[in-house]
């Protein structure tokens, strides 16, 4: 017994020793007894690492074609968002070539609103879309509420199925405005921009600070906030601006001619180089010779602007017959003066040269007007008189006789009011017969339409201190001031747009829109001694003076661009 136990242990020796001396085979023998219980666990391990991989690339493969999808989309959304905006380009293009309306009267009237639309649906319906047909126009209610409305049916954008399709529409409560709606649709997915367009007048000749068929002549300490324009055509005789050193546009100057007509002539406004570029320093300064005929500080020139005669520039653009009609005559006065137009500084009463013409003025003082007409032939002096309402001036077409035209000198007047005269179509103006003449202070404060303060289509309006300049005198007017000629010197300050219609090219000398002293401002232009300080500034909210006719165009109302959702 002991010796079977010692054979046992020598044998466990042994295999101790064998495992001593074999190494790794004994030990992995070894192991191999004890893992024998748990037999197949790789198997599982390998399996879990299969399904852990597996789910993995069915993750990846389905984020894959997420994103692809997602990718898919946004292109979509961008392809009918930019068929969207392209159609509302396409919309405005529509609207651009809509031949404007003629019309009467001085503001869109609803009916004159509802033809207007019913011209546009007709133009549209006529335009012609690559085979598209257009519909009729029909009744729509929405959250606007009611509307004519028509269609322009789906138009291919591009090439891989976007498209749009185009709405105009006029609403019941708003009848002066026409809405386009342009959906661009790629797919499934579809976008809606919008544009606003208003039915109005004409009112391009109010985007100017001075607006003038003649040539125009600026000087001394003038400041004007904005662009000015002359229509003047004759390059042989001047440029159509002169403007002196002191002179200040805070905007730019605008010419039918070109650089190389006024050039060939010898008439250059500024400094350009061989290209016909203007010549700065090297400050960035402009460049100013002294043959310039702009020596002031101006934004730039423009030439070659279009030529077709601007609303508001013509005697047939007017019709002032509907403020006579508000107004009774005034009596004849037993008061008259005898005064010269022109006439020596100071001294009214003593012509200035023998052509000047005499008058004999029916004098006014101290009174108050309302809604009153001036006959013809009157030439009336009013002297400290207040104004409410419409002063309506009459005057004769083609007349140059002094009883049926109308020079007019207003002295220290207030205007509360609006001066309005008749349309007197001469084929050459007679800038000493009908006359606006204010002398000494005014006063002006506008409480009867705001949009205009004189309107006196082609009489000759001075405005400001034509002879001595008055320590403390001014004239402050504000809206449009229209005149044949139209001079403004002394210390004047206008919140409104210079109107000067009387086409001057019959005149190489004089005749001249006259900002300021002029030596060539004409009979009446004053002395070197009348320069003030003027300044000239349009208001933002531009309204189009009452007695101009313009067309009805559709304009774009620029801020209305909008994505619907």
């Amino acid at each position: 017994m002991m010796t079977q136990m010692k054979s046992k242990k020598r044998a466990v020796q042994t295999n101790v020793a064998e495992k001593t001396v074999d190494g790794q085979l004994r030990n992995s023998k070894a192991v191999s007894m004890k893992v024998r219980p748990h037999r197949g666990s790789c198997m599982m391990l390998a399996m879990i690492f299969l399904v852990v991989f597996a789910s993995l690339s069915v993750a990846i493969t389905s984020f894959s074609t997420r994103n692809l999808a997602l990718a898919d989309n946004q292109q979509s959304t961008s392809d009918a968002l930019a068929a969207a905006a392209s159609g509302a380009e396409f919309g405005a293009g529509i609207i651009k070539t809509f031949a404007p309306i003629d019309s009467t009267g001085d503001v869109v009237t609803d009916a004159q609103a509802d033809a207007t639309w019913a011209a546009f649906v007709t133009h549209v319906r006529t335009c012609g879309y690559g085979g598209v047909v257009v519909g009729s126009s029909t009744r729509v209610n929405d959250s606007g509420g009611w509307a004519d409305a028509i269609v322009v049916p789906q138009i291919d954008f591009n090439s891989n199925g976007a498209a749009f399709s185009l709405r105009f529409f006029q609403y019941d409560d708003d009848p002066d405005r026409i809405i386009l709606e342009s959906t661009g649709t790629d797919g499934k997915v579809s976008r809606k921009v919008c544009l606003d367009f208003d039915i109005a007048k004409d009112a391009t000749i109010l985007e100017y600070a001075i607006a003038s068929r003649g040539r125009m002549i600026v000087t001394g300490d003038t400041t004007i906030n904005g662009d000015i324009c002359s229509t003047w055509y004759k390059e042989n005789w001047h440029p159509p601006f002169e403007l002196t050193a002191e002179v200040i546009v805070n905007g730019t100057l605008n010419t039918t001619m070109s650089s190389e007509e006024l050039a060939d002539y010898g008439n250059e406004m500024e400094t350009l180089d061989e290209n016909g570029n203007p010549v700065y320093d090297e400050d960035g300064n402009r460049v100013i010779s002294p043959d310039d005929s702009v020596q002031g500080s101006v934004e730039g020139i423009n030439y070659n602007i279009q030529e077709d005669l601007i609303p508001g520039l013509d005697a047939d653009d007017y019709d002032t017959s509907a403020y006579k009609a508000l107004c009774s005559d005034i009596p004849a006065s037993s008061t008259t003066v005898k005064e010269y137009f022109p006439h020596l500084p100071g001294d009214y009463t003593r012509y200035k040269a023998s052509w000047n013409t005499k008058f004999y003025r029916h004098v006014y003082e101290n009174q108050t007007f309302t809604n009153m007409t001036l006959p013809k032939g009157r030439n009336a002096l009013f002297k400290n008189c207040t104004f409410e309402g419409v002063l309506y001036i009459e005057a004769d077409s083609n007349a140059s006789s002094t009883s049926k035209c109308n020079n007019v000198r207003f002295d220290d007047c207030d205007f509360n009011g609006a001066i309005v005269t008749s349309v007197p179509k001469n084929n050459f103006i007679q800038w000493r017969q009908n006359c606006l003449y204010f002398t000494g202070g005014a006063t002006f404060d506008n409480q009867y339409m705001e949009e205009s303060t004189i309107l006196a289509p082609n009489f000759n309006v001075n405005l400001g201190n034509t002879n001595s300049l008055e320590s403390e005198s001014s004239s402050t007017i504000t809206g449009a001031i229209v005149g044949g000629i139209v001079d403004i010197r002394g210390n004047a300050n206008v919140e409104g747009t210079i109107i000067s219609m009387y086409d001057t090219y019959a005149h190489s000398n004089g005749y001249v829109t006259n900002i300021g002293f002029a030596e060539d401002g004409g009979g009446e232009g004053g002395d070197p001694g009348d320069v003030g300080t003027i300044t000239i500034t349009p208001p933002e909210n531009k309204m189009l003076p009452g007695g101009i006719i313009s067309d009805i165009i559709i304009v774009t109302d620029q801020g209305s661009y909008r994505e619907v959702f």
